[in-house]
């Protein structure tokens, strides 16, 4: 059983509303971030009493506050997208545009879940536009398409987003938390911690178990630095700390994947969610 930790402005047991009360209060929320704060939500019956107004995926943080890679002017319906899934080709579109934070703002909700996990990718640098996206291994065939569209130049150089300047990515990051600030109030912010989960018992011998086992270690050193200079730089943020013994499901919903976890740990931080969200509607 997973052990709970909840940390930041709100108080772990309100004693407001219960878990089955919250229907009576069902608050909207905009999410900016992993499949994790997806899958706390959309992983529990009617998104688990709340009502989800905008999500993005996949932009780094260093991507989302920084240049965009186009050559040309793009729009949601370009032929780039044909094919893709509408919601990866809109948070492609947002990236490469660099309108992540208008399309938040747009819609504005009464609390803002975000993690940091993004940051675990790879960056894609192009010298040409001095423009930044982020890597990713599922959208590998889309990146060919944008050169081949002539939309992105096909030179780029590849980093670790750790690899770059000290300096450099503190201005990324410290960019990254103004941007938070400019959308919401901290009090309405809840800023979820995200690490790899553990390889289920009995599998780790298997071949692709000892590679994913690698490629956590790279992802938690990313996603620990980002999420402790976010957590320190915005005091007042609540926060929700990510659980000890938290297993990965390797017949998840979406997948086998190091972010795809067993039940308990969305209801660990749904549970948390409700805590915090039921603490400022007294």
């Amino acid at each position: 059983m997973i052990s709970q930790y909840l940390c930041g402005t709100a108080e772990l047991n309100c004693g407001l509303l219960g878990r089955n009360d919250m229907s009576e209060y069902k608050a909207s929320l905009n999410l900016l971030g992993c499949c994790v704060i997806r899958d706390i939500f959309g992983l529990h019956e009617n998104d688990g009493g709340y009502q989800i107004k905008r999500y993005v995926q996949l932009p780094s943080p260093v991507s989302i506050v920084n240049k965009s890679p186009l050559l040309r002017e793009i729009k949601i319906d370009d032929v780039v997208f044909l094919g893709q899934n509408s919601f990866v080709s809109r948070c492609q579109f947002l990236e490469l545009n660099k309108q992540v934070e208008h399309y938040i703002a747009e819609d504005p909700a009464d609390f803002f879940v975000v993690d940091v996990a993004e940051f675990r990718r790879k960056l894609l640098y192009f010298p040409e536009t001095d423009g930044w996206l982020s890597e990713n291994y599922r959208l590998k065939g889309m990146l060919d398409k944008y050169i081949m569209a002539g939309i992105v130049p096909g030179t780029y150089e590849t980093y670790d987003p750790l690899e770059l300047n000290e300096s450099e990515l503190t201005r990324y990051l410290t960019a990254y938390c103004e941007m938070l600030d400019r959308l919401y109030e901290r009090e309405k912010i809840i800023l979820v911690e995200v690490k790899t989960g553990r390889i289920p018992t009995g599998c780790e011998g298997d071949e692709l178990a000892k590679a994913e086992a690698v490629t956590s270690r790279i992802f938690d050193k990313r996603m620990e630095y980002a999420y402790e200079f976010v957590k320190n730089r915005m005091a007042g943020v609540n926060v929700i700390e990510f659980p000890d013994n938290v297993i990965l499901n390797y017949k998840h919903k979406w997948g086998r994947n190091l972010l795809h976890y067993e039940n308990d740990y969305y209801d660990y931080a749904l549970t948390a969610i409700d805590n915090i969200i039921c603490g400022k509607v007294k």
